[in-house]
């Protein structure tokens, strides 16, 4: 019964978001209307291009061969961009990047009277980590990008790891492939954001939790990598539910594994705390911040994230409202206020969360804009690549929507693949009630990766063809 639920959850949400994108046509007008003739030529070159690169890819039988040519091949293409395209920090990463240089420069006032790192002390998981590089390789934006190229193309890499351990060599060859070359990965590189290291980290978190690593240490490696993750971008409570939903549900009638799980889950969780409180304890004790790495307006997200006027997004009028409560009470007590008034109408609350998925789902992905700040750049490629990275995603998701209805109609049980639903489900349901902007998906694509290489794999096999049409 939990796995039926997690797969029909994770299938109305997959179907909500094909449904915004192909039939309500939300951004679809976008991609069908050209400034040159010339534009639709590079678009279908580069699809098919695309195309044959993978399956050039999957063509190579050697595993330990394959992974050094998807990294290499995900390292050039990300480190092409990097140094071909200027993207200067801007907004939090522009505040982050500011905050790294004062910090390696000894000027830690800089953050002690910062508003930005007073509200926002987590924050500063990510900036110590820019510091490490700037003390390391010097003050260069373009080192730090290097590193960015490095992360994130290991990402494919956990992607084919993660796809191979559900049993599918080829499909799994294929995801990876898909997102060494998926255009928003590839893009969002020359970004300062902190989504990159956290994603990496994350995912080989919960790689390791499916894998066949010792047993009396992987839950130490799960922790570490969790833990820092969430360091990086608090987004672990996601993973962490999801962990322990996954631990009841697999072992449901076995109560001896699931003592043993909960015993490791709880070393997880341990790991997790200690790598917290030891990151909190290393910025107050060096005097870089006067509060451990938190949230101190964690109810800001859900204020923007209720607000019917701008669906959700942003709301500057909020925040000038706010900002004339001149106590920490005083605002809290004010954004309650908001949030219980924006959660007594059910039918507005219903119709701006429709809008919310639209937005969140179906939009253009605005990390094309924040990695293409230079003017001239910007207009000369940003159409292009949006129009391919929307064939793409959509792509991506009728695929994967074909993946959960396939997963359905087998009835394995629970398996390793409903662990990345239960995340997906999450991180979709979090963010009905939270701010949303479209480049927040970036986390959420691996998993719709992952899940389709099982699907990909069935569909080379006679038995997996005949499984599939019935």
């Amino acid at each position: 019964m939990s796995s039926n639920v997690v797969l029909y959850l994770a299938s109305i949400f997959a179907a909500s978001i094909v449904f915004i994108n192909l039939v309500l046509g939300i951004s679809l007008n976008s991609l069908f209307s050209f400034n040159k003739y010339s534009d639709i030529l590079v678009i279908i070159l580069a699809i098919v291009a695309i195309g044959i690169l993978i399956w050039w890819g999957c063509k190579i039988e050697d595993n330990k061969k394959f992974l050094i040519v998807l990294f290499s091949t995900s390292f050039i293409i990300r480190l092409v961009w990097v140094l071909s395209i200027k993207t200067d920090p801007i907004s939090d990463f522009a505040f982050m990047y500011e905050g790294a240089q004062n910090i390696a420069g000894g000027n830690y006032d800089y953050i002690l009277n910062s508003g930005y790192f007073k509200t926002w002390v987590y924050q500063l998981g990510f900036t110590m980590y820019l510091v490490g590089i700037i003390k390391f390789f010097g003050d260069s934006l373009l080192i730090i990008k290097v590193f960015n190229v490095l992360i994130v193309s290991l990402i494919p890499v956990i992607i084919y790891l993660t796809g191979k351990k559900m049993g599918s060599n080829k499909g799994a060859k294929i995801v990876s492939l898909g997102y060494c070359f998926y255009i928003s990965s590839i893009v969002s590189t020359s970004v300062l954001t902190n989504q990159h290291l956290a994603t990496l980290l994350f995912y080989t978190g919960i790689y390791l939790l499916i894998s066949n690593v010792n047993r009396k240490y992987k839950w130490i490696l799960i922790g570490l990598s969790i833990g820092i993750g969430d360091i990086v971008r608090p987004e672990g409570s996601i993973v962490i539910i999801a962990i322990i939903i996954f631990i009841i549900f697999k072992n449901l009638l076995d109560y001896k594994e699931i003592g043993k799980s909960l015993a490791e889950f709880l070393g997880i969780i341990m790991v997790i705390t200690l790598v917290s409180q030891s990151a909190s304890f290393a910025v107050m004790k060096k005097g870089i911040s006067n509060d451990p790495l938190i949230n101190k307006d964690p109810l800001w997200k859900f204020v923007c994230g209720l607000n019917p006027d701008t669906k959700g997004s942003y709301s500057e009028d909020d925040d000038i409202y706010l900002s004339g409560y001149g106590t920490r009470e005083g605002r809290t007590k004010a954004e309650l206020g908001l949030i219980k008034d924006r959660l007594s109408n059910p039918k507005a609350l219903v119709k701006t969360m429709s809008y919310k998925t639209a937005i969140m789902w179906g939009t253009n992905d605005t990390s094309m804009n924040l990695s293409l700040t230079d003017e001239v750049q910007n207009n000369k490629y940003l159409d292009i690549l949006i129009k391919i990275e929307k064939i793409q995603y959509m792509i991506l998701m009728i695929m994967f929507l074909g993946s959960i209805i396939i997963t359905i109609r087998k009835k394995d049980g629970f398996k390793n693949t409903h662990l990345y639903l239960i995340i997906f489900i999450g991180y979709f349901l979090a963010h009905l009630l939270i701010e949303v902007q479209p480049r927040y998906r970036y986390f959420a694509i691996p998993i719709i990766f992952i899940i389709q290489a099982e699907f990909l794999e069935m569909l080379f096999k006679d038995r997996g063809r005949k499984a599939i049409l019935g």
